[in-house]
């Protein structure tokens, strides 16, 4: 695909040298149109190997810390964009280094039942911030080689299918009473976007 991209960034640009520096006038413009395609480009060829699904809340309930006392509660449903990152991404290269220090996989590794590859995936829900990397485990059908399940394990641990459910659960650690997080738990829906 990089390839590609470059054949066409080269047919579009063949004045292009290596040597060739914003100048003022006309070169200055041809290099602001050049680094704006190379800018679009770029993002062409990363949405186009990304791995994104789409979830929606059903339900969320658990508990909130309130006058050092557990209340129940029903948490707002949320919709979120889950991505996994390229290896390559700035954002998740810790994330990677952490998979390739534990001694994982990256790559599927099939066992008697099932086949099992590690990445790193960000759990953004639209209209907040955006989110840390996790690490997941990915887990396939050794029949079809389909990637059926993901497990994450970051702030809070979520488990979702490309078109099925998805589960997050946040359990603690529980610190000391004035600084003590909400517990809950999120039941949903995912789709596969890419």
């Amino acid at each position: 695909m990089q390839n590609r991209v470059l054949t066409l960034f080269r047919q579009m640009c063949p004045v292009i040298s290596d040597e060739m520096e914003p100048r003022g006038g006309a070169g200055q413009a041809l290099y602001k149109k050049i680094a704006s395609t190379a800018f679009l480009l770029s993002i062409l060829v990363n949405s186009v190997s990304a791995q994104e699904y789409i979830c929606a809340d059903n339900a969320a309930i658990g508990f909130s810390w309130e006058d050092e006392t557990w209340v129940q509660k029903r948490f707002h449903t949320k919709t979120r964009i889950i991505k996994k990152k390229e290896t390559t991404d700035p954002i998740a290269l810790f994330c990677y280094r952490e998979i390739e220090e534990a001694g994982y996989s990256t790559e599927v590794v099939y066992s008697d039942y099932s086949g099992v590859a590690y990445g790193c995936y960000q759990n953004i829900v639209i209209g907040e911030k955006a989110a840390s990397v996790d690490q997941c485990r990915e887990i396939y059908k050794k029949e079809s080689g389909e990637m059926w399940a993901v497990r994450c394990n970051g702030r809070s641990r979520y488990d979702f299918a490309p078109y099925g459910e998805y589960v997050e659960v946040m359990t603690g650690p529980i610190p000391d009473p004035s600084n003590r997080d909400s517990l809950f738990m999120v039941l949903g829906v995912c789709s596969k976007l890419k």
